[in-house]
């Protein structure tokens, strides 16, 4: 069997023994592997914000639970969380599952609802914008900024393009703005057609709207779930993933 199948296995059979989760700790790694298991549980879980389909419909909301992470000597983690899907319908339904990590497996995900065994992930996708400044600023052209200069000035106007290195400034989701310095230049125009070109090492913060429906600064799953009743589901959702490792200090 492969990886998955081995590391997944026992999520669609009953639960094993911790001893047998170290005998696979074991084989996954020429010395023997080391394992830690962290339990985390969200006390005041926050839903995603449903966000209406095209024909108007609300969709399905993930209400976030516990996880449990066990992390192997070899820079790979196996993930496994419990959530609740809320305002499923009968048939097909959408279902965004964020708060994935970065180093995320897609290929690995294993979905199971203790609610409805029946319930089956017939599509998936992996969706992420990585955050940067030059990123986040090419969603907005053509869309109105507003650029406050080292001086205090500032500078409203339609983003028609920017160019140059963009790696020291950095993307602030909290109130969507951008701050830092670089190395190039935003020009902006207004409805009348003049443009005014602003060089970036004199830029303080660039204030943007809210993020396009089309930006995912989240590592997200997009789901098409295909449900027998509607109602609310209990599902667990375990994947592997990249880029964690331990230290005994």
């Amino acid at each position: 069997p492969d990886l998955k199948e081995k590391v997944f296995g026992n999520i669609r059979r009953e639960p094993q023994s911790s001893n047998k989760w170290l005998k696979y700790a074991a084989g996954l790694s020429v010395a023997a592997a080391i394992l830690v298991v962290m339990f985390i549980t969200l006390f005041q879980a926050v839903p995603t914000i449903p966000v209406p389909s095209a024909s108007g419909e609300e969709q399905p909301v993930v209400r976030k639970g516990g996880f449990c992470v066990t992390v192997y000597n070899d820079n790979l983690a196996m993930i496994r969380d419990s959530s609740t899907i809320q305002k499923l319908r009968a048939g097909i339904n959408t279902v965004r599952f964020d708060g994935v990590t970065k180093g995320i497996k897609p290929d690995s995900v294993s979905f199971r609802s203790n609610t409805a065994p029946s319930t089956q992930v017939l599509e998936q996708n992996y969706e992420y914008d990585l955050a940067s400044a030059s990123k986040i600023l090419d969603k907005y052209i053509d869309r109105q900024i507003s650029i406050i200069t080292d001086d205090n000035k500032i500078h409203t106007g339609i983003l028609a393009a920017f160019e140059g290195d963009l790696a020291d400034m950095a993307y602030s989701p909290a109130n969507y703005s951008i701050r830092g310095s670089g190395n190039g230049a935003v020009t902006i125009s207004d409805k009348s057609g003049p443009r005014e070109i602003i060089p970036l090492n004199m830029v303080d913060t660039i204030k943007l709207g809210a993020l396009p429906a089309n930006m995912v600064v989240k590592p997200t799953l997009v789901w098409e779930l295909k449900s027998d009743s509607s109602g609310e589901q209990n599902v667990e959702v375990g994947y592997l993933s990249e880029g964690m490792s331990w230290d005994a200090d």
